[in-house]
């Protein structure tokens, strides 16, 4: 079959007929009859903006085979590949209205454009239309629409549909009375191209003419560094509707009624003329979402008094959002309901905006030489900075020996805390039981809470101490010869710096062989009391002594003596008794009788007298009473200072040396003393014995 027969018979009919075809057919092998191809028409642009036009057309007639139809258009007037862009339409079904926005134009250009069919095979196009897209930089909008219009407010939406210069930086609804020349603008958050705004306008006056535009505000970049120009829409007037409805505002918002998971709210009703004072509910309706949050669909916090009448006074109230969360944004306003005429009104107060407050971290800080030590404890001085009562729950004290950074439930596994509850915003705490010299990480912190949310704030980490060593005594001597007395000393001792050990015992050695007396290697020791004075008696007189104090210290049951203040002395010689001349009362060949008389001295007792000699073996030496002695106790029953005694089995016609001696006692010890004179004696002999002489002519 021939084709191209099939077009001419399709085409003549309508030659004949003197109509024109809207349509433009591009022909290839296996076409379809014309008299089977759709109709394609487009029509002039509408709405072409700076970057944008709406392109619209139809499609009639046969669309069985057509795969594929929509918009073609290009900014040459020849359709280009490289310059053409296509916008299908096949979803959209074969339709008589057809239409479709293209976006990201190029401001001031001419454009072309055209509808297209496609078997797959055979391509049909529509006529061509062109148009330019304006060079305005100021944001263009749609028509406004009033959603709502009461008593004190107006609710209106608009499209920004073109933005203009490169960025959209506010946008929104101005209004004045009709009376007034200044516009008040009321913008609303986030703007963007494409966007449906919708603007409420509150606190307006009942019963009164407004005049109300949308506006926006574009500039070449967000902080309109190069100035911004601000675009306006269509004026609109509109009356606000007479008051019958409640008249309610919401209070505004002291800080300190905002928490991190609530935030007090007031109301006030001034009026409610409708329903002749008469208020049949009250509260706040609040969002997290929804800018302008309403009675039905948003949530809400109804006031539990009943009974309440405007008519004389105003109404104030209060209620609590609770249930939020830190840094949370969200929209309240108050509201009330009344009856007017049988009808239930539902009047709203201005939109408050508030964001939850965030749970802060606790500041916790070191006072000024805010760490004492001990040996075995750490007193800790810290001060919250940013102290919140209400949100505290604990704070204390942590450590560590090895963990600069431990976190307080390390703290509580390992049992190394102390919780503080007084002193507000102070941390003053003193950890006891540490170890003698030991060093320790140690931290304050505070705890912060709120509903479920929990913050801990710590100290540094770098908070290293280290705990006293063991600090002995300095102890000294201040005894000096002037405090000796004869056999005995008084000592004297003083701490110049006590250390920080429990002092259990101190007192003094002394010794008359070491020159560094212990007590250990002590002769004489004596324990002092806290006046730390002593005296030492049963010294031997004339001796060179060496004394030292000490102390005994104790601290977390190590226990440590130190000794100081070396000092060393010479005793004096006790007064010693004086001997008068001897007398021979009888001097026989194996005895001798000697009388002497002893004056006692004034120190001690003498409990036994008497007289020793010694053979005069020419080495002139002093008997003493390891010699030939003879001695007589005294005692108390002894009068007199003159004793005469006998010195028996001597050895006849022998030279004896003799001297008197006494022992006196002092104390416990006994001391012998000599007159210190020899005098010298000879027995008689015995003749024929003693010499050549016969014994009968001895005497």
């Amino acid at each position: 079959m021939n084709i191209k027969k099939y077009i001419m018979q399709g085409l003549l009919p309508l030659l004949a007929a003197g109509f024109i075809c809207t349509s433009v057919i591009s022909c290839s092998e296996e076409e379809v009859p014309n008299n089977m191809a759709p109709t394609l028409n487009v029509s002039a642009v509408s709405n072409a903006l700076r970057t944008s036009a709406i392109l619209s057309g139809s499609i009639s007639g046969q669309t069985s085979q057509i795969k594929d139809f929509g918009f073609e258009y290009s900014t040459s007037q020849d359709f280009p590949s490289d310059k053409t862009s296509k916008i299908s339409m096949s979803e959209e079904g074969a339709t008589s209205s057809l239409s479709t926005q293209v976006k990201n134009l190029t401001p001031n250009e001419r454009y072309y454009y055209r509808m297209y069919a496609t078997t797959g095979v055979t391509n049909i196009y529509s006529a061509v239309q062109d148009f330019r897209t304006t060079n305005m930089s100021a944001a263009q909008m749609s028509a406004m629409t009033v959603d709502s219009i009461g008593e004190n407010y107006a609710r209106f939406s608009f499209t920004i549909e073109d933005i203009g210069n490169e960025v959209l930086i506010e946008c929104g609804v101005s209004y004045k009375k009709s009376d007034s020349k200044a516009f008040i603008p009321v913008a609303i958050d986030n703007p963007t191209s494409g966007t449906q705004c919708v603007v409420e306008i509150t606190d307006l006056d009942p019963d009164t003419d407004y005049n109300f535009r949308p506006y926006a505000k574009n500039a070449a970049d967000r902080e309109a560094t190069t100035g911004s120009i601000e675009g306006f829409g269509t004026t609109i007037t509109q009356k606000t509707a007479a008051l019958l409805s409640a008249s309610v505002e919401t209070g505004v918002v002291d800080e300190g009624d905002i928490k991190i998971t609530s935030v007090r709210m007031t109301g006030t009703i001034q009026s409610a003329v409708g329903s002749n004072g008469v208020i049949n509910e009250c509260g706040f309706v609040y969002s997290l979402t929804n800018s302008l949050p309403t009675y039905n669909s948003d949530s809400k916090i109804i006031n539990d008094a009943t009974g309440i009448n405007v008519t004389t006074k105003p109404y104030t109230y209060s209620g609590d959002i609770t249930g939020l969360s830190q840094s949370t944004h969200c929209y309240v306003r108050a509201y009330a309901r009344n009856t007017v005429t049988g009808e239930e009104r539902i009047a709203y107060g201005t939109v408050r905006e508030i964001t939850t407050a965030q749970l802060k971290k606790p500041v916790v800080e070191i006072n000024s030489e805010g760490i004492t030590t001990t040996a075995t404890t750490i007193k800790v001085s810290a001060t919250i900075t940013n102290y919140d009562a209400n949100a505290l729950v604990e704070k204390g004290i942590i450590w560590s020996k090895t963990q600069g950074d431990l976190s307080l439930a390390d703290a509580k596994t390992a049992k190394t805390y102390q919780v503080v509850t007084t002193g507000e915003n102070q941390i003053v705490a003193t950890i006891e039981g540490l170890d003698i010299n030991t060093s320790y990480f140690i931290r304050a912190y505070a705890v912060y809470k709120s509903g479920e949310i929990m913050e801990t704030g710590y100290t540094s980490s770098s908070n290293q101490t280290r705990t006293d060593g063991f600090i002995l005594p300095n102890i000294d001597l201040e005894t000096n010869q002037d405090q000796v007395e004869f056999g005995s000393i008084e000592l004297v001792g003083k701490i110049s710096s006590s250390g920080n050990t429990t002092i259990t015992e101190r007192g003094f050695v002394v010794s008359s062989i070491s020159s560094e007396p212990t007590l250990e290697n002590y002769e004489k020791t004596a324990k002092s009391n806290e006046s730390f004075t002593s005296t030492i008696t049963g010294l031997k007189p004339q001796t060179w002594y060496y004394a030292r104090a000490y102390v005994k210290c104790e601290l977390a049951g190590r226990k440590e003596t130190t000794y100081g203040g070396w000092g060393s002395f010479y005793t004096y010689d006790f007064d010693r008794p004086s001997f008068s001349s001897m007398e021979y009362v009888e001097t026989t060949a194996s005895s001798v009788t000697i009388k002497n008389n002893v004056t006692p001295g004034k120190d001690g007792t003498i409990v036994a007298r008497g007289f020793c000699v010694r053979v005069d073996d020419e080495k002139h030496l002093a008997p003493t009473v390891d010699d030939i002695k003879v001695e007589e106790a005294v005692t108390d029953a002894t009068t007199g200072n003159t004793y005469t005694l006998t010195l028996s089995n001597l050895v006849s016609g022998i030279t004896y040396y003799v001297q008197p001696y006494v022992i006196v006692q002092i104390g416990s010890e006994k001391h012998v003393c000599y007159r210190h004179s020899i005098e010298a004696f000879v027995t008689k002999r015995i003749p024929g014995q003693d010499d050549n002489v016969s014994p009968d002519k001895k005497d």
